[in-house]
Order: C-alpha cells, then sequence, then structure tokens
C-alpha cells in the first residue's frame, strides 16, 4: 500500500511537470519579441502601447482609429501592453501573444505627434519595426517695416530651403509641391505675409522687389521653422534720403517762352552708367507744364539725367528734339535751394522746302556782269588795231 501511494505520487509529479514544460512550450510558441527602433529619428524617454485587434480589417479605419483618445482605444481594445520607454538610440522591446496590433507612441501619457501610428501584425519572434517620424509642419509669419516700425505693403519676397537654387510655391499662404502656386510674396497692407504647411526645417528670404524710397535688402535671411510653432520673423528696410529738382523749357530764343508738352525720361547713375529710373517696376518719365515747368520729386541722392523723348510745341510750332542729356544731381538742397534749371529748345525753321536744282556751272559774284564789257572793250581794241596798220600802210 505505501508502495502503491508513492508510485501515485511520483505519477502525479511526473504528469505535473509534463503539463507545466508542455504549458511553457505552448506559450513560449505564441508569444513573440518585438523590437521597435526608431533609427531614423531617435527619440528617448517615450514608450508604445500596443492596443490587440482581432483582425487586419480595422487596417481600413486607420484614419478614424488616429483620433480616438487612449480612453477609447482602451473600451474598443481592453488588451493592451506598454513598452519600457526608448533609450537614446530610440530602441525599445516587449515580448508579446502572437496577434495583430496597433500601435501608438506616447510621451507623458499623451500621444507623440512627431511619430506616425502603425499596425503591427506578430508573426514571428524577433521581429522588427522601424517606426516612421511623421514631418509635422509649421508656420512662417513675414512682418515688413521701416526702422522707425512703419510697416510696408506691396514688398515682395521669394523663399527657399537653406542652399536651394528654386524659389517654393504657394498657393494662398499654403506650402504646395502640385506646380500650380506661385513663388510671388507680397506683403498686404499690415506689411505681413503668413505662410502655412511648411516642413520644419532651414529656408533663406530673399527680397526681390524693395518699396520706393527704401534701400534695397541685398542680403538673404535665414530663417528657422519649427514643427507646431509660428515663427515670426521681422525684416527692416532702411528709408534712403529723398529729394527733388526744379526745370523750365524755355524757348531758346525767346525764353520768356515756356514750352509745354516736352516729355522726358529720368535716368539714375548706377554701375558706372545711366540706367532708366523706374517707380512700381515703370519708367519715371515727367511732362512740362504750360509754362514750361516742371519738376521730379522723391528721387534718392545721387546723380541723374533727363533725356528728351518728346519735342514741345508751341502754337502749333513745333521744335527740335534735345539731342543732348540734361545732368542734374540730387542733393539734401537741390529741391530746397530755389534752382530752376532752363533747358532750351530750337524752333524748326518755317522755310518752304523748294524743290532740288541740278547741279549747274553757276558763275562766281561779280562774273555774270563783267562778261559783256570784256567783249566790247576786246571789240573795240580790234578796230583800232586795224585802223593804225591800215594808216600805216
Amino acid at each position: 500500500m505505501k508502495h502503491l501511494f508513492r508510485g501515485t505520487l511520483w505519477l502525479t509529479m511526473l504528469w505535473m511537470i509534463i503539463s507545466w514544460v508542455s504549458l511553457l512550450q505552448v506559450n513560449a510558441a505564441e508569444s513573440y519579441q518585438l523590437i521597435i527602433h526608431d533609427s531614423d529619428n531617435p527619440i528617448a524617454d517615450i514608450h508604445y502601447t500596443l492596443w490587440q485587434v482581432e483582425d487586419l480589417s480595422y487596417l481600413e479605419q486607420e484614419e478614424k482609429m488616429n483620433n480616438f483618445s487612449i480612453a477609447e482605444l482602451d473600451a474598443l481594445f481592453p488588451t493592451h501592453y506598454d513598452t519600457d520607454k526608448t533609450d537614446n538610440q530610440g530602441y525599445t522591446e516587449i515580448t508579446l501573444p502572437a496577434g495583430i496590433y496597433y500601435v501608438r507612441a506616447l510621451s507623458k501619457n499623451q500621444f507623440n505627434k512627431n511619430i506616425q501610428p502603425f499596425f503591427a501584425e506578430l508573426t514571428s519572434n524577433h521581429q522588427r519595426i522601424n517606426p516612421k517620424s511623421t514631418q509635422m509642419n509649421g508656420a512662417l509669419k513675414i512682418i515688413k517695416q521701416d526702422q522707425a516700425g512703419k510697416t510696408l505693403a506691396d514688398v515682395e519676397f521669394e523663399l527657399y530651403y537653406q542652399n536651394g537654387l528654386t524659389p517654393l510655391l504657394f498657393n494662398e499662404g499654403k506650402f504646395t509641391t502640385d506646380g500650380k502656386g506661385s513663388s510671388l510674396l507680397r506683403t498686404d497692407e499690415k506689411g505681413e505675409i503668413y505662410l502655412e504647411q511648411l516642413p520644419a526645417g532651414q529656408y533663406e528670404l530673399k527680397e526681390i522687389k524693395p518699396l520706393t524710397g527704401y534701400r534695397p535688402l541685398t542680403a538673404t535671411i535665414k530663417v528657422t521653422v519649427n514643427s507646431l510653432e509660428t515663427t515670426e520673423l521681422v525684416v527692416y528696410n532702411e528709408a534712403v534720403e529723398l529729394g527733388g529738382y526744379h526745370f523750365k523749357k524755355v524757348d531758346a530764343e525767346d525764353s520768356t517762352l515756356g514750352l509745354a508738352g516736352a516729355v522726358f525720361e529720368v535716368q539714375h547713375w548706377v554701375n558706372n552708367e545711366y540706367q532708366t529710373y523706374r517707380v512700381d517696376s515703370k519708367p519715371y518719365m515727367i511732362q512740362s507744364a504750360e509754362n514750361g515747368y516742371f519738376e521730379v520729386q522723391n528721387l534718392p541722392y545721387g546723380k541723374y539725367q533727363l533725356v528728351e523723348i518728346q519735342a514741345p510745341v508751341l502754337d502749333g510750332a513745333s521744335y527740335h528734339l534735345s539731342t543732348e542729356p540734361t545732368p542734374f544731381e540730387i542733393t539734401a538742397e537741390s529741391f530746397y535751394n530755389g534752382t530752376v534749371m532752363v533747358i532750351l529748345n530750337h524752333r524748326e525753321s518755317n522755310k518752304p522746302n523748294l524743290p532740288s536744282v541740278p547741279n549747274k556751272d553757276l558763275p562766281s559774284t561779280g562774273e555774270a556782269t563783267t562778261l559783256p564789257f570784256s567783249i566790247i572793250a576786246i571789240f573795240i581794241l580790234g578796230i583800232g588795231y586795224l585802223l593804225v596798220r591800215m594808216k600805216g600802210k
């Protein structure tokens, strides 16, 4: 009896050991190690929550699930697991039963929006997943003003990636890559430009059209756009010193006659040559008034010249077009010192145009009146000579 009890006890213990080993083998066969390693954009001190879902049909609802809160996901999928926090290399691992999981990255119990949610189907051991970092966009607000704080409208810019050669395109202030946008950025009436959906990164801002009366900004401005932030950039322009000059267009023979209707183009001395001065991209043109008076204003200090492109007309009389430019210089005193530069125009001749006469040999002055007398004198001398010879005979 004693031996029978011992035998039964050993058989029971053996059965329990075999069952425990079998259970371990079954569990080992159904549980796998999942490695999560964000090698492209390693982020430390975050953990992943994995909600076990029934099947892959939930893949079709991924966009909807991405908007669920933690509580909503817990209610829908009660079986969930949490990994340890990632190390400095963005690495963590967890052992899980085989199955399908919806995975979200969390930091301080909040979803980490820099890492995209994903599904993981765990079917083998040591399965490795590299989560995709989400490129979170930012915004850029450009404010254009002068050094006195006055905002400047209608200043034009282009935005480039750092060291980029092609300006970026925008459609109604939103960054686009579909080729349908415009690279031209113009400040509004508040002197502002607001740009959205810009990938985080380094950019360069270039001014392509300054405001008249302000010094052009030649330097490229570097700016950093951060994820989920609006970067504010204030760009200053220095007002240039402006002046003017007085002119009067008059008749060359009678300076009391002012000449109206003369049209001039203003040219500026730049880079060792005269170039057409432009206002809002248009050549600066000026026309003399009824008394011949006209003036130029709001010109930056420097050397200029007037080029006449249309001659005046007075009471139906035409004038020659001036062929020589009129140089002048804009200074702080040029408009206020009372100087009026007088520009002369010569009236065209009113003589009728005569038909051309064929070229003939004409006698010189006096030759036409002395020729008959010379012939008569020679005739008289000839007669006298004959009479003398006859007397001698």
